[in-house]
């Protein structure tokens, strides 16, 4: 049997709640003139992180994540969080709804496996350095590998008003979203989900099939035979020096989620299926990759949907 270990791990908690301040450029510079539009300076946790115009709102995550979880308790609703911090400039929290009325069992205990299981989830993003919208959404987290889902739609529509280079945050009623959530959007991806979970995948095709999705979806650079010679008459076409061509290798990343696929097939004691296809891409995604939140999100569901449409489920 696979690691069980693994499941019992803790989640990653960065800290999130670090000192942020918007000052004038001219003081910053200790008042001597600077030749330039922008007449603020965000510093995080002491680091300068953005130069900006005064009229940016600075939302501070004490004011956004913090919130938020004074709406999900004062709602009465159990949670656990996962937060990260990219350069003390980008942030993400999952909010990880524990209620027991929550769960959805993908695969149950057969063969002495462990159940595969997915609960609510909502992540909000925010930023310092303007590089990645403020936003909340709706996905899943998976236990069996401590991974988010974001292949949803479902958004958290938050009012923001505007004050003096600052933002106030008046967040809905969650356990509302949550039910409609549950109602209307989750319906179909669980239907979606029980279709994949029962197309199983020989195990001799695995490698083909994370081939081609890799391909197709664009979730790593193609360094396939194919795709070097095509460069490689781009490049004689265009009198470009060929040695620099790089050439045709076997992408360790292909391995990475074949490994993914197999440990959580023996873990749950089911056959490689096209649901243990798209969530070991999910952690290839959210694990190996230094993509931003926002581009992972869109690998998600890129993947997501295209095996939902090989298992037949689109």
């Amino acid at each position: 049997m696979a690691e069980r270990i693994f499941l019992n791990r803790e989640n990653q908690n960065d800290n999130v709640f670090g000192s942020v301040e918007m000052v004038d450029t001219k003081d910053f510079f200790g008042g001597r003139e600077v030749a330039s539009k922008l007449d603020k300076v965000i510093i995080s946790n002491n680091k300068v992180v953005h130069t900006c115009s005064p009229s940016y709102g600075l939302l501070a995550n004490q004011d956004f994540f913090g919130k938020m979880e004074e709406e999900l308790v004062l709602e009465g609703l159990n949670f656990k969080t996962r937060s990260f911090n990219h350069n003390d400039s980008r942030f993400s929290v999952d909010y990880i709804l524990n209620d027991e009325s929550k769960i959805i069992t993908v695969n149950d205990q057969r063969n002495n496996g462990i159940d595969d299981t997915i609960v609510p989830m909502i992540r909000l993003t925010n930023s310092y350095d303007g590089s990645l919208k403020t936003a909340g959404y709706l996905g899943f987290f998976r236990k069996i590998c401590h991974n988010g889902m974001h292949m949803t739609t479902t958004q958290l529509e938050f009012k923001v008003k505007h004050t003096k280079g600052k933002m106030n945050l008046f967040i809905p009623n969650i356990e509302q979203l949550v039910q409609r959530f549950l109602s209307n959007e989750m319906f179909f991806i669980q239907d979606k989900i029980q279709k994949m979970k029962t197309h199983f995948i020989d195990e001799k095709q695995i490698e083909s099939w994370i081939k081609e999705l890799a391909k197709q979806d664009r979730v790593w650079a193609d360094n396939s035979e194919e795709n070097f010679l095509m460069r490689l008459r781009e490049a004689e076409e265009s009198g470009e020096d060929l040695s620099k061509v790089i050439p045709a290798k076997q992408s360790q990343n292909i391995e990475i989620v074949k490994n993914i696929l197999i440990r959580d097939a023996e873990t749950t004691g089911v056959e490689p299926n096209a649901w243990l296809l798209y969530s070991a891409f999910n952690e290839f995604i959210h694990s190996s990759t230094s993509q931003s939140f926002t581009k992972q999100k869109e690998l998600d569901t890129r993947v997501f949907n295209s095996v939902a449409e090989i298992a037949g489920a689109h």
